[in-house]
């Protein structure tokens, strides 16, 4: 019986941009059909059990550069909309921190102890 995701993913990845693509290091041996790195995902098919992408975010960031949040959150809403599983991407920046000032004394505790 034929891999159709393969099949797929093989046609499909003459449209999505080479640059992007070669610069992924996971690549040549990927068959993962919905890629972050493909500008038009949402045109793609995937089918339950189907592989998904493995690529590091960090990764992703450097490859897609200044075009990473577009990207991604497109890449999100395709995956939620296909209802693939996968672990979405959280940024937790330092000016959220709720109680800086309790964690820098909690190991300001640990340090006096030992």
């Amino acid at each position: 019986m034929a891999d159709y995701s393969q099949l797929i993913m093989g046609e499909a990845i003459k449209e999505i941009d080479r640059r992007l693509v070669d610069k992924c290091p996971k690549y040549p041996r990927c068959s993962a059909p919905l890629c972050p790195l493909d500008p038009d995902m949402d045109k793609r098919f995937y089918i339950e059990g189907d592989p998904i992408c493995r690529l590091p975010v960090e990764e992703l960031i450097i490859i897609l550069n200044r075009r990473f949040k577009k990207q991604y959150r497109e890449f999100a809403k395709v995956c939620l909309e296909k209802e693939v599983r996968f672990r979405p991407f959280k940024a937790v920046q330092e000016k959220k921190k709720k109680h800086p000032k309790y964690e820098q004394l909690q190991m300001k505790i640990f340090t006096d102890m030992g």
